[in-house]
């Protein structure tokens, strides 16, 4: 018996020497989040980006309010609100921190506490409009029962006109060409729209591949900077959803081979 445990004792005291194995840890599936979200916080040339499309579009504005004669309509300004005037880029850094993709229930839980910052610019062009006695309407894609949390937010951060009536949210669509037609059924003559995505300008840019999608633009080139004002949002939108063929479904290391495939790369010999 004395020779069995002098046995045990000297095999614990071998397996103590020996390295402990972690187990091996799972590849970061949203790293590909991780460049523009760090572009998106932390680099000066983002803010300035967002400045300078901001007072673009006061001047625009101020010049299309000095020469606005309308005896029936009534001028109105259409921004989104998801990284046009709110910063949601603390939600992608998140996922990237914690390895977890997008969802539902996630968004609502960082809609729901209304932490988002302001993209620069935003509120200062905002006076602007509502000095100016321009009616200012938010049409974003965040769903309705989101309402509350994000006029507090709006409320919070001290952007004018934030009371709920000014807010058309997604109730079953998210192309917003029958919001946009139902603020125009209203009486109100838009007069400049802005925001991070093409479709917040119109449907045509919902729907077709990168190509026609950069045709399109190209087609309608004389309305940026003077009706379209475009910001930077390097982490998610249509442009991405057409790089993929609009295809969701498919694994996020699948989802970044596609985007890989299709750079236009110089080849060496």
């Amino acid at each position: 018996m004395r020779h069995f445990i002098l046995a045990l004792t000297v095999l614990a005291a071998f397996a103590s020497c020996q390295p402990v194995k972690s187990p091996q840890s799972e590849p970061n599936n949203q790293l590909s989040f991780l460049s523009a979200t760090a572009y998106t916080q932390q680099s000066a040339e983002y803010r300035a980006v967002c400045l300078q499309t901001y007072q673009l579009a006061g001047r625009a504005l101020t010049e299309k309010i000095a020469d606005y004669n309308s005896d029936s309509l009534k001028p109105a300004v259409v921004l989104d609100l998801d990284e046009t005037v709110l910063d949601n880029s603390p939600y992608t850094a998140w996922q990237i921190s914690n390895n977890k993709p997008y969802t539902t229930e996630t968004w609502q839980k960082w809609t729901a506490m209304g932490k988002a910052k302001s993209v620069p610019g935003s509120k200062a062009f905002l006076q602007l409009a509502d000095s100016l006695d321009v009616t200012i309407f938010y049409l974003s894609n965040r769903r309705v029962n989101r309402l509350e949390p994000t006029v507090k937010n709006m409320k919070d951060l001290g952007m004018p006109q934030s009371e709920p009536d000014h807010f058309h949210l997604k109730s079953s669509t998210s192309d917003k060409q029958p919001r946009r037609d139902s603020i125009m059924n209203q009486g109100y003559d838009i007069l400049l729209f802005c925001g991070d995505n093409l479709g917040d300008f119109g449907s045509e840019w919902d729907h077709g591949t990168t190509a026609q999608r950069n045709e399109t633009v190209m087609n309608s080139s004389s309305r940026f900077g003077t009706e379209f004002f475009i910001f930077p949002n390097p982490m998610y939108g249509k442009w991405d959803a057409a790089l993929l063929d609009y295809n969701r479904d498919t694994s996020e290391a699948a989802k970044n081979q596609m985007r890989i495939d299709k750079l236009e790369k110089v080849e060496f010999y």
